[in-house]
């Protein structure tokens, strides 16, 4: 006959039977141990601070616990402060696009941006392939060297399309003039500053709706307008208007029949497409498709590029902390 198995102890039943059989020495014993320890370990951590503060530089600083320049703990004695190091990534092809971070009004933000766009693709391409070309034609010739370059690479004459004047953009964009899309400049400017391509905007709202969706639709849905947007280097410190999510868009042309549009010309180009979509599918031109709903953002569509947005803190207001923000 098998006999019945039987289970051992467990460690927390050997360490109560431990305890359980302690006498009144031997406790005594136990916390004498016990608290000389931590003085032991109190006191090491004491010396190894005061042999830091004199002879490896450590210092305690208002923002954190500084090990000579290198900040190596932060000290935090605001409880309106949070800690985000969030980084937004915003794609020069796409509209509004939400952050995904939610500020309440008056919240402050710090925000760093760097990356590179492009406007016009095909000035991208045009030079790439005109690369090889161009070094071929001006390459300093040098005995034995490069004598197989211009005749591998010859560069032809360039035509009408050859054109490539763009260059990449920064965060801060720049001032260039289009030839017909100048008042379609999603953001003309502000008192402050003068709207420039390919600039980086933001704008806190509570519906940011789709990236594909029409920039002036989506701000007349919010009860704004491009006044409301902050440019860039503006926006590299934010304090919430409003409460709502932070959102980032490319400065670029928006055609639309939305009444914050003002330019008819820009207008009229909305029209003109609407109409080619709808020609084309009459005609049955199943290789030629016009989405209506992409017309506004179609010189988008040339772009390249994003930019990175590193969300460092938020100043949380009154406000956030009371809806329990923290």
């Amino acid at each position: 006959m098998q006999k019945p198995h039987r289970r051992g102890s467990t460690g927390w039943q050997h360490l109560l039977r431990f305890f359980v059989a302690l006498s009144n020495i031997g406790w005594f014993r136990l916390i004498a141990k016990v608290t000389s320890s931590v003085l032991v370990a109190l006191a090491f951590l004491t010396i190894m601070l005061i042999i830091g503060f004199h002879h490896v530089d450590l210092q305690v600083k208002d923002d954190g616990i500084y090990l000579g320049s290198i900040k190596i703990a932060r000290v935090i004695t605001d409880t309106n402060y949070k800690e985000l190091n969030t980084q937004v990534t915003v794609m020069a092809t796409a509209g509004f696009q939400n952050s995904g971070i939610y500020l309440h009004e008056g919240d402050k933000v710090n925000l760093e941006a760097d990356g590179r766009i492009h406007l016009a693709f095909r000035q991208v391409y045009t030079f790439f392939g005109r690369v090889k070309p161009l070094i071929g034609e001006y390459l300093s010739p040098q005995p034995g060297k490069y004598k197989q370059y211009k005749v591998n690479y010859p560069l032809q004459p360039f035509t009408k399309e050859d054109v490539f004047r763009r260059d990449w953009l920064s965060p801060d964009g720049e001032e260039i003039s289009s030839n017909d899309l100048n008042e379609c400049l999603l953001f003309q400017g502000n008192t402050q500053e003068k709207g420039r391509w390919g600039q980086l905007l933001a704008v806190v709202m509570q519906k940011p709706g789709s990236a594909t969706a029409d920039p002036f639709q989506v701000l007349e849905n919010n009860k704004l307008n491009t006044k409301d947007l902050i440019p860039y280097p503006s926006l590299k410190e934010i304090v919430a208007p409003r409460s709502g999510w932070l959102t980032f868009i490319i400065n670029d042309a928006v055609i639309s029949k939305q009444s914050l549009l003002k330019s008819i010309d820009c207008k009229n180009y909305f029209v003109a497409l609407e109409e080619a979509s709808k020609e084309l599918k009459q005609q049955g031109q199943i290789d030629r498709i016009i989405n209506p709903l992409s017309i506004p953002l179609v010189w988008y569509s040339d772009n390249i590029g994003a930019f990175n947005v590193i969300v460092r803190y938020v100043q949380m207001s009154t406000q956030g902390i009371s809806s329990g923000l923290s």
